[in-house]
């Protein structure tokens, strides 16, 4: 344990309280992996989440939307599943209010804060018992029914979403998705505000081919003028 939240809190840790070296987890969990800059990290919470067959949520600037257990709608579907016994959270999380009201439900939630993510604790709801400073490695009983209920009810999404964004009508939701479909491979996608951003992270339907993806959660001028300065960079991107 890196360090714990500024709470008082009894169910948090102190900080002298070291991570096992291998954590036993309940089998009814969700994996949310949120804001990763490295793409190694991203990859080894797809790892873990698989392992434990575990869902994964995630949003668009993961980069984890590869992984094998990811789900194309989390965000739609969290509210309507049941609340799983423990959460770990990857990187900065809390683009989506659902994901957010999961985290205040769920009874055990496991934070990792990433050197890469700043200072900043990786924990909106002020949930977490404990916050990591690695992904862990962790096991469980796994129950193949539980990860199976998540990917019907994502299915099921799909279907809806699918039936409401009709071809050759533009929406806010299509445009970004049709953006991201038709981004060439291993090309570098760039999304702003943060309404394209939630757009993508709600009706993407998962793509085969790997994009790397960065989110401007905001118009403020400080976030525009960042977004000015990797165009100067990066002049070759697509962007909604």
């Amino acid at each position: 344990v890196a360090w714990t939240p500024e709470l008082s809190s009894p169910i948090v840790p102190s900080a002298e309280s070291p991570a096992p070296s291998t954590m036993t987890l309940p089998p009814r969990g969700v994996m949310i992996v949120g804001d990763v800059n490295d793409p190694n990290h991203a990859a080894a919470a797809g790892h873990l989440a698989a392992r434990l067959g575990w869902p994964l949520l995630w949003e668009p600037s993961s980069n984890a939307h590869g992984a094998l257990t990811a789900l194309s709608h989390g965000p739609l579907i969290a509210a309507h599943m049941p609340i799983p016994d423990a959460v770990v959270t990857v990187g900065t999380v809390g683009l989506s209010r659902s994901v957010v009201g999961l985290l205040r439900d769920t009874p055990h939630h496991i934070a990792v804060h990433l050197p890469s993510n700043g200072p900043m604790q990786p924990d909106p709801a002020r949930t977490a018992r404990e916050i990591l400073d690695a992904i862990p490695q962790a096991e469980c009983v796994v129950d193949p029914q539980w990860l199976a209920s998540w990917q019907r009810a994502d299915w099921a999404a799909a279907t809806v979403i699918e039936a409401q964004l009709p071809p050759m009508h533009l929406t806010g939701p299509s445009v970004a998705i049709d953006v991201w479909r038709h981004a060439p491979a291993d090309s570098l996608l760039m999304v702003g505000a943060s309404w394209p951003v939630r757009h993508l992270e709600a009706a993407l339907w998962l793509a085969s081919q790997p994009i790397h993806e960065l989110s401007c959660r905001g118009t403020s001028p400080l976030r525009m003028k960042s977004w000015q300065r990797w165009t100067e960079f990066c002049p070759s991107f697509a962007c909604t």
